[in-house]
């Protein structure tokens, strides 16, 4: 099937209905409301993810002046954008770090958790939906007690899922919803709200059920306000590159396939077949041949790719390829001068969007995590989103000297607090973890040099029979 966008696209659409609550007499209702609007997100996310993979209108593009010259070259910068976007806003996995210090080992045994259920590769999957559609979504679900792990985390395929909300000022969450198939080809709904799990099929409640995680649990993780994935407001220029490198490739063919023009000269055409497969021809004295032939200007066309390509990077937010030479250049000029700030910008405002979402998800997963960790340590307190900070690693360990150099002078000032120096040196990815380990290495350090000097202290004080005769003599 031809993958041909019908109409432009301009994000995906928010499904916002008048409902404040949800309840099994109404459910159906709300559902075929929000389905309206879910299959118009459902095929714009379609051709989006199949123009990602490289099923792109050039493929089908027709050609009525010598059709047997057709190139069609995909030039697939939608992929490249892609990699670039998920690449850089996860340079490494997401941690969540203490935002004091008195829970730090719950926090590192939340970390454990979601290492153990692969969280990374997760995030990963998640992010990528995230910058192809616009807008991705993610389940939490409590775990059996036997897996040793309180929840797992799941990315959910966008074109199945949807999650409607209530049309008011807080837009709060009101309904999600996951499609599939059975075996008859019916279009099977798992419904979820904020206490109970329904299964639809043909408008029917099939099943219904209660779930405990205290909210719904698939979460939407839009990348922006308008749901636009991260190429989209740039595919019409990346159509235009595939059509001029197409049309260069012709160009190219059609020089070296000019035709041939006989002047004065009537040929069969079995004798122009015989021209071809012996490459030469007699002719009368008073008749002409040539080739009618025009070369494209490639010089003129290059200048013409490179203005889109980099009109791309502009709109988009990546970097430019402008630094390849060598140049004196220090590291600070070269994020300002090829862009790379920009694409700092770009994914610093994704993360916000990010991290709204990221603390929707964990309220539930601590939810299992605090019910696990009770049955496992005893009562304590409850780890809560309040303790936590989510970091994005963004490669903190380049330009380590110069930032080991401005932690010593942090250190080294008594109104800084070193926490502080820790954070804003930006040295590690966990500032708080390193302060606390650099604590108490000081204290044992200096709990070390206290013993040496009091053992110092007692081999050289003189006792006290020497003390008496010295005073004798």
């Amino acid at each position: 099937m031809a993958n041909v966008n019908p109409q432009y696209s301009f994000g995906r659409t928010p499904i916002l209905l008048p409902y404040s609550d949800v309840t099994r007499d109404n459910l159906i209702e709300i559902l075929n409301k929000a389905n309206g609007i879910f299959q118009t997100n459902q095929t714009q996310s379609e051709y989006l993810y199949n123009y990602y993979k490289g099923d792109q209108p050039i493929l089908y593009r027709t050609k009525e002046v010598r059709p047997e010259i057709m190139n069609t070259i995909v030039v697939n910068r939608a992929y490249e954008i892609v990699t670039f976007k998920t690449g850089r806003f996860l340079y490494k996995d997401i941690l969540y770090t203490n935002r004091g210090e008195d829970k730090m080992d719950e926090v590192n045994a939340l970390n454990t958790f979601m290492h153990v259920d692969n969280k990374g590769g997760k995030d990963r999957e998640l992010v990528d939906w995230m910058h192809i559609t616009g807008t991705s979504y993610r389940m939490v679900k409590d775990a059996p007690v036997e897996e040793g792990i309180p929840f797992h985390v799941y990315s959910l395929d966008p074109r199945r899922t949807f999650v409607a909300y209530s049309d008011t000022v807080e837009k709060e969450p009101l309904l999600a919803g996951y499609c599939t198939k059975n075996a008859d080809n019916e279009t099977v709904w798992t419904l979820y709200t904020k206490d109970r799990v329904y299964t639809v099929i043909n408008s029917v409640i099939v099943d219904e059920s209660v779930h405990m995680l205290g909210d719904i649990p698939i979460v939407e993780y839009p990348a922006n306000y308008a749901r636009l994935g991260c190429f989209e407001v740039v595919m019409e220029l990346l159509d235009a590159i595939n059509t001029a490198q197409s049309n260069r490739l012709d160009g190219v063919e059609q020089f070296i396939q000019a035709l041939m023009v006989f002047k004065n000269l009537d040929v069969p055409e079995d004798q122009i077949k015989k021209l071809q497969d012996v490459g030469a021809i007699c002719i009368p004295s008073e008749s002409d041949i040539e080739y009618l032939s025009q070369e494209l200007n490639q010089s003129q066309t290059q200048t013409l790719v490179d203005d889109m390509y980099q009109a791309v990077l502009t709109i988009c937010g990546m970097p430019n390829r402008n630094g390849g030479s060598s140049t004196s250049d220090n590291k600070g000029a070269v994020v300002l001068r090829d862009g790379w700030s920009a694409a700092a910008t770009a994914v610093k405002e994704t993360k916000q969007y990010f991290e709204a979402s990221e603390r929707r998800m964990l309220n539930m997963a601590l939810k299992a995590f605090n019910i696990y960790q009770d049955a496992v340590i005893g009562a304590r307190e409850p780890l809560t989103t309040a303790d936590l900070d989510i970091h994005f690693d963004e490669g903190e360990y380049e330009n380590t000297l110069e930032k080991a150099q401005v932690l010593t002078m942090l250190l080294s000032n008594d109104w800084v607090h070193p926490r502080q120096a820790y954070e804003f040196s930006n040295i590690t990815s966990d500032p708080e973890a390193a302060y606390a380990a650099g604590k108490s290495f000081h204290e044992e350090q200096e709990a070390k040099m206290m013993d040496t000097l009091d053992a110092d202290n007692e081999t050289e004080a003189p006792d006290a029979t020497e003390e008496v005769i010295l005073t004798d003599v």
